[in-house]
């Protein structure tokens, strides 16, 4: 039996991990002032510099720089005869909130007249409504960043996959079905609120999930995307930009063949069908990206 002191101090113990949690939680909900962010990631940019290439700068953190996606998106375009020139501005772990404080982030953005900004963050907050008020203010942060570089930047947001196991809220827990459309849902929202494009590389692995579960869009730890996973984002953002079908597109590099054709078909379906509902504007002149 413990004595009063025992109690007292585990009381205090128990305290203090209060304390230290509060801590953590509001320092996330801060901007990031960069000084303790990891090293960014960055593999320099791709493609030829000229006036009539498409500029394209990815901003985000693992999921985009995992098995080097930028670069997949710009030897998928290059393949067909697209001109891009593609940076990326990516770190370890990092939110908006994170890239809000990163020099390194600030300087990429600057470095050019970006056509297009691809923010990517994997914030499970926004698939609660309660949250987007505080999303949509971080967003807006980044957003003047962006055009106060260059009016004309085109800024598009990515829809995330849910965990595979789905995703757990105190007492509450969502399937992945369930939860994947919450997500979709509240990038939605957002996305049009901040007149962003939305990006919907997680619909896309919705639909093959459903569709082909036998495909491994998940690396090992199942949260980030295995080689066919970043593939398939590839895809989605080839078929978002230029608002034409990906599929036959012999860029296929160490992926089986069929499921090459069948990751393609999916990306030009998922966005082709419901271009308005993903909040991208038709083409004004035909063989021209995201005007």
């Amino acid at each position: 039996m413990r004595t009063a002191k025992q109690v007292i101090k585990v009381a205090g113990l128990v305290i203090l991990i209060l304390i230290f949690s509060l801590c953590d939680l509001f320092k996330n909900k801060s901007v990031n002032d960069g000084s303790d962010l990891p090293d960014p990631i960055d593999p320099g940019a791709i493609g030829t510099l000229d006036s009539l290439s498409l500029k394209i700068l990815f901003i985000g953190n693992s999921l985009t720089y995992y098995n080097d996606q930028p670069h997949l998106f710009w030897y998928m375009a290059n393949s067909v005869g697209k001109n891009l020139y593609v940076d990326q501005a990516t770190i370890p772990g990092a939110q908006m909130l994170d890239h809000l404080g990163s020099d390194f982030t600030k300087k990429k953005i600057e470095l050019q007249k970006w056509d297009l900004v691809i923010l990517q963050e994997a914030i499970d907050a926004i698939a609660f409504s309660e949250n987007h008020e505080e999303v949509i203010a971080c967003l807006q942060q980044m957003k003047t960043l962006i055009l106060e570089n260059y009016s004309g930047t085109k800024i598009a947001y990515f829809l995330p996959w849910s965990l595979k196991q789905g995703y757990q809220r105190g007492f509450q827990s969502y399937d992945f079905e369930t939860f994947q459309t919450m997500l979709r849902d509240g990038t939605v929202a957002v996305s049009k609120n901040m007149d962003f494009v939305v990006a919907p590389i997680g619909w896309a692995w919705f639909q093959v999930i459903q569709e082909r579960p036998e495909i491994q869009l998940y690396d090992m730890d199942g949260s980030h995307p295995s080689f066919v996973g970043s593939y398939l984002g590839a895809c989605v953002y080839f078929v978002m930009i230029f608002q034409e079908s990906v599929v036959d597109n012999p860029f296929s590099v160490l992926i089986n063949k069929d499921h090459a054709n069948y990751l393609q078909e999916t990306a030009t379906r998922t966005v082709m069908d419901s271009l308005s509902y993903w909040n991208i504007p038709p083409r004004k002149i035909p063989g021209n990206a995201m005007d």
